[in-house]
């Protein structure tokens, strides 16, 4: 498989699917009335960006017009997951100091190919990987920016929301928050942040790309477990043998 089918196959399991769907017990939405949503909105930002900061892990769940997603991210670098594009298929994703895995079904993998060329390179792969977790280097081009938190948060919380419009106040999945409503470069969003300290995002919505950001978990502890090395094609080492 060359080189940029497998940084588009494993890109694809987080790039783009930062979402959730809206679900849960949201209660009807009302004018702030907490002391946290009666600030401005420059100031609900600036404590989001400072309560944010400091997370040391976080539990994300979503979909969004192109795939569904559960990934939970540590602030060591490892993050632990799943994936299920809506052209099919479902893929586990783990990625720590060793590596990226990831462990798709064959629906997965043939979802990544949009060419003719790509299609024949995953058939001729998937006979040689055998269902088995394939681990590429996290550096060069591979990397899954999605499971590097400290990349990952200050994305949630960059821009300038100063210009930011405060919203209503209601429950979202249980926790009381308040909007911030922005639109960036015409991009238009919403971030619900909880009224109680520390205040940080419950969910984020981007309706131009149908996507729901929730995030859930914070800083409880992320199980990491790397496959069995038996269990592994390491695509690295493939490509080294095959260039002696």
């Amino acid at each position: 498989m060359s080189r940029t089918l497998r940084a588009t196959a494993l890109s694809a399991a987080l790039l783009g699917a930062l979402a959730l769907s809206g679900c849960g017990s949201d209660t009807a939405a009302h004018t702030p009335t907490s002391a946290f949503g009666k600030q401005t909105a420059a100031q609900i930002s600036e404590a989001v960006r400072s309560d944010m900061s400091g997370v040391r892990s976080v539990t994300i769940d979503g979909t969004t017009k192109d795939a569904r997603l559960h990934v939970s991210l540590a602030d060591d670098g490892t993050c632990t997951g799943s994936v299920e594009p809506t052209s099919g298929g479902k893929a586990q994703v783990i990625e720590d100091a060793s590596g990226s895995y990831v462990h798709g079904d064959a629906a997965y993998w043939r979802g990544q190919a949009s060419t003719d060329a790509d299609r024949t390179r995953v058939e001729r792969a998937l006979k040689v990987w055998d269902g088995r977790w394939v681990k590429s280097p996290r550096s060069g081009g591979y990397l899954l920016l999605q499971c590097d938190l400290k990349s990952f948060l200050p994305l949630l919380t960059s821009g300038d929301r100063t210009l930011a419009t405060k919203g209503d106040e209601r429950k979202v999945d249980g926790v009381e928050a308040v909007a911030l409503n922005a639109d960036q470069a015409g991009v238009k969003s919403t971030l619900w942040v909880s009224t109680d300290a520390p205040h940080r995002i419950v969910r984020l919505t981007e309706p131009s790309s149908d996507a729901v950001y929730t995030l859930s978990h914070y800083d409880q502890p992320v199980s990491i477990q790397t496959p069995d090395p038996a269990e592994v094609y390491d695509l690295a080492a493939a490509n080294k043998k095959k260039a002696e």
